[in-house]
């Protein structure tokens, strides 16, 4: 109902701009103060240019607006090319300043109030070449006496279609018109600035939507309608000064088809149809010929189109107002507000055509309003569009936050549930590893009885280790998953010589290759010296999956090489193999989870199908890639890149043992350090005591039933009951699992660690819990050794020895290291090691394989060689020396603050040196200065 009145209220508006601008009757113009628009009793006189001097003589009278090339007193028409004079009397009842408003006249002119010149635009000429148009609108100031008054206008045309005066003079007090003039202008710069404003907002929309072309159009329809609106009102000229009349009115023309054209696109736009669509076409090829003819034509012929344009335009007009109302009777959102705003312009628009053909006069101010009311209706009708669009953004928006929660609680569940799995797995992994264990020990025995057992006897056993062998294997694959998928996975970076590390690693699968009756070739291209940065435990374990499966599908007299090249970014290593392939079919799914050849020679040596899934992994935590070329019968190419130009963190954590080593050579290892230890009990010092703490009972009998009988060996089910047995016992040696109940292995040598009687006991941990952070967790804590379960029982009786051997009284020893009483070896490698800590003192890189190398051993080694030597782990002994140091420079004079100090020990802050020197020392540095 609202907007019904609202249309109705528009059609009292253009009833009231047509009243309002009924013509004038001729009688004399009389001026009495008030505001007087001169329309009445002109004169014309064709090819004259009169002056006040000149006497006057009868012309043609005509009513203001007026071109003469219209006017029907001359038969025939004249031509809209020449010049003429309008001449008119005024009467006054006194003298008055006037102010007297002018309106541009499309050519030159000349305004005469009575002999006084108050205007000129242009250059009025009697031929083309003495002609020189000028489109300047304003308000001059005059004089008027009381009495008759005489006001000459002269006027030449050349350039524009029509051949007259525009617009009506209005004369008033010059305070008033001035106040009229600059409230005027106020007024259109508001609309201008305002129709901008939305025209660019709505562009703006569109580029960010793309989607909605009534925005566009809308928008463009603005901006052409602000540019054409303040050329019109004279506002670009005022502040482009030097503008030429040719460019100021091709502009005008060519931003009037524009706004003029895309307003009709906008209208069409909301009322989508096939027939629509022609139509939409069609107005744009209109509007396109008629700013082409702008730009290519000369004015007085482009000009001369504009009747035309203003009849296509309001046909279009028409049509899209039909379209409102049938969208009026169809309930179409936004109908009546088009309808209201189709008829403000229209009104506003016909104001302008019988202006320009003579027959109306202009208001501007309500012209004005008209306009910026059409375009709030029409920007209405897009604020509902977009109200409607924001409702459905909420609507869905509130619909997805139902969405996010349920997704979100069904992923805490998941999250649960893989939890739950996790611990499930890690669980299984430990409980399989501990009947493993019983397994493999006892059929490790029953082997070494040879003389009771038959050929056919030793051939079983042997089946069934290595049987037990792929299940251990298969456990360590379910280890490898938990830790794919526990958000604490981390590699831990060291820089290592690239072909070193590759042929070492290489090298050790040459005696299974020997096995499997296979040529194993190792290449590289890189300079020896070349170094990179990888996690050396983790990468091992990607060279063990490819070459294990190159070695496992390769049949006899077959060959696997490994191969090292460079780019300029990357290393390449390329691992290939003469064996069987892999199918096209299987080969998109080679690197998926889980995922098994379907060929019958993938069947026959399958896994878990995760190897290859945990290498991507890996080399995408390197930020690398790997692919897979493959022929079935032919051979396959795994290419693995890393690249080598990231900057990566060196992790300062000790690196696990060799996961190769574990994996490929274990025998090999043992005889060599098997090799070097005698264990004959005449050697070892029979009151050893041992105790071995396990909630497995059978695990726990049976690890008892390794130790060598020399041995005195006391046990326990849990980390309470150990600590029950270490309070009145002498141990020399615990052997503890991680996982147990009450009290497990961590917590266990956490306590040990924390009693001062305690803390020098030597520990070995024998668990099937061996991932990377419990390694890491327990060798900073400060154990002497690790084994995996399931563990071999030479292995574990070496481990023993080799902790035990030399040992007379472990307490004592320690003492007397405190007190300075070393072997000459073990004196020569603690000076050796800290003489290497001083020179790299303020490296705060410093890492166990940095030391390793200077020691030239192992790392694994070099933290049990550091921890036997100085009682503490390499990480803690670093900070001891580097401290220390410190602390003789301080008393020496030799630094002056704790920002030197840090500095002088690799620490860049005085804020984290006072941190970790109060958390070490106990004590506040800034004491050791005070001190001073």
């Amino acid at each position: 109902m609202r907007k019904s009145i609202a249309v109705l209220f528009y059609f009292i508006v253009g009833v009231f701009y047509f009243i309002h601008t009924a013509r004038a009757n001729s009688d004399q113009l009389s001026f009495t103060g008030e505001q007087l628009k001169l329309d009445g009793s002109w004169f014309f006189y064709w090819e004259t240019l009169l002056t006040p001097d000149d006497s006057i003589t009868q012309g043609v009278p005509v009513m203001l607006p007026q071109f003469w090339n219209k006017h029907p007193a001359f038969n025939p028409s004249l031509p809209s090319s020449g010049y003429g004079t309008y001449r008119t009397t005024v009467f006054a009842d006194k003298d008055y300043e006037i102010g007297l408003e002018y309106y541009a006249p499309h050519s030159a002119q000349r305004i005469f109030v009575n002999t006084e010149l108050v205007v000129q635009t242009g250059i009025v000429g009697v031929n083309e070449d003495s002609n020189e148009s000028l489109w300047l609108p304003g308000t001059a100031r005059a004089y008027l006496h009381a009495g008759i008054n005489t006001i000459t206008i002269q006027v030449s045309n050349y350039d524009h279609a029509n051949g007259g005066i525009f617009g009506t003079p209005v004369i008033g007090l010059i305070d008033v018109m001035n106040r009229v003039r600059e409230h005027q202008v106020i007024t259109e710069s508001f609309i201008i600035g305002a129709i901008f404003i939305l025209g660019c907002f709505f562009i703006g929309l569109f580029l960010l939507w793309r989607r909605d072309f009534g925005f566009l159009y809308y928008g463009l329809f603005a901006v052409f309608f602000g540019i054409w609106y303040g050329n019109y009102g004279l506002h670009l000229m005022k502040v482009i000064v030097d503008m030429e009349w040719s460019f100021s009115i091709r502009l005008t023309y060519v931003s009037f088809y524009g706004f003029l054209g895309f307003m009709i696109l906008y209208i069409l736009d909301e009322y989508r149809s096939p027939l629509v669509s022609w139509v939409s076409k069609g107005a744009m090829i209109v509007f396109g010929l008629f700013i082409l003819s702008v730009l290519v034509m000369p004015s007085e012929v482009f000009t001369s189109y504009i009747t035309i344009a203003h009849v296509f335009g309001f046909v279009f007009a028409f049509f899209g107002l039909f379209l409102a109302g049938r969208g009026v009777f169809q309930k179409k959102r936004g109908s009546l507000l088009t309808i209201a705003g189709n008829i403000s312009f229209l009104i506003a628009k016909f104001s302008l055509f019988g202006m320009y053909h003579g027959f109306l006069d202009r208001s501007a101010q309500l012209t004005a309003i008209l306009y910026l009311s059409s375009f709030l209706l029409y920007a209405m009708v897009l604020a509902q569009r977009i109200g409607l669009a924001f409702t459905s953004a909420y609507r869905l928006q509130q619909e997805t936050k139902s969405q996010k929660d349920e997704i979100e609680s069904q992923a805490n569940q998941l999250s649960r549930i893989d939890q739950f799995k996790s611990r499930f797995f890690a669980n299984v992994s430990h409980d399989f590893r501990s009947p493993l264990t019983l397994v493999k020990g006892y059929l490790s025995g029953l082997r070494q009885e040879d003389n009771i057992l038959t050929p056919k006897s030793n051939q079983m056993l042997e089946k069934a280790e290595k049987n037990v062998e792929q299940l251990v294997m298969l456990t360590d694959e379910i280890r490898d998953l938990i830790s794919l998928d526990n958000d604490s996975f981390e590699l831990k970076f060291s820089t290592v010589k690239a072909t070193e590390f590759f042929r070492m690693n290489v090298g050790m699968f040459q005696s299974l290759a020997e096995q499997s009756r296979l040529k194993l070739q190792f290449e590289s291209k890189l300079n020896d010296e070349l170094e990179v940065v990888i996690d050396r435990y983790q990468m091992e374990k990607v060279i063990y999956n490819l070459l294990s499966n190159a070695i496992k599908f390769t049949p006899e007299n077959g060959t696997v090489s490994v191969g090292l090249d460079k780019s300029s970014s990357s290393l390449q290593i390329i691992v290939r193999d003469s064996g069987i392939g892999i199918s096209e079919d299987d080969l998109p799914h080679i690197f998926d989870r889980y995922f098994q050849g379907r060929s019958n020679e993938y069947r026959s040596k399958e896994g878990l199908g995760i190897g290859l899934a945990f290498v991507r992994e890996i080399i995408d935590r390197h930020d690398g890639n790997i692919v897979v070329e493959s022929t079935l019968g032919t051979g396959t190419i795994f290419k693995v890149a890393i690249p080598t130009n990231i900057n990566r963190t060196i992790t300062e954590e000790s690196t696990p043992e060799s996961f190769i080593d574990n994996k490929v050579t274990n025998e090999v290892i043992i005889h060599k350090r098997t090799a070097h230890v005698d264990y004959s009990a005449a050697e070892v010092d029979k009151s050893h005591t041992i105790l071995v703490v396990d909630d497995h009972p059978e695990v726990r009998d049976y690890i008892v039933s390794t130790i060598p009988s020399q041995y005195y060996v006391l046990s326990a089910g849990n980390g309470q009951e150990a600590l029950e047995v270490l309070k009145t016992q002498k141990v020399d040696l615990l052997v503890t699992d991680l996982m147990m109940p009450l009290m497990d292995g961590f917590e266990l040598i956490e306590k040990i660690k924390a009693d001062l009687s305690l803390k020098q006991l030597r520990i070995m941990v024998v668990s099937a819990r061996t991932s990377d952070q419990d390694l890491d967790r327990v060798l900073e804590i400060g154990v002497n050794d690790v084994l995996s379960k399931p563990f071999d029982p030479a292995k574990f009786s070496m481990y023993i020895t080799n902790l035990l051997q030399g040992v007379d009284e472990p307490f004592y020893q320690h003492i007397a290291r405190d007190k300075g009483i070393y072997s000459s070896i073990e004196k020569d490698t603690l000076k050796k090691l800290h003489q290497f800590i001083l020179s790299e003192i303020d490296n705060s890189k410093l890492t166990v394989a940095k030391i390793a190398e200077h020691l030239i051993t192992s790392e694994r080694s070099a933290h049990r060689l550091v921890n036997e030597l100085t009682g503490m782990p390499p990480k803690k002994y670093i900070k001891k020396v580097r401290f220390d140091y410190i602390e003789a420079l301080i008393k020496e004079g030799r630094v002056k603050n704790l920002t030197e100090a840090g500095k002088a020990i690799g620490i860049s802050t005085s804020t984290e040196f006072s941190r970790q020197y109060q958390k070490e020392k106990g004590i506040n540095p800034n004491d050791l200065f005070v001190d001073k």
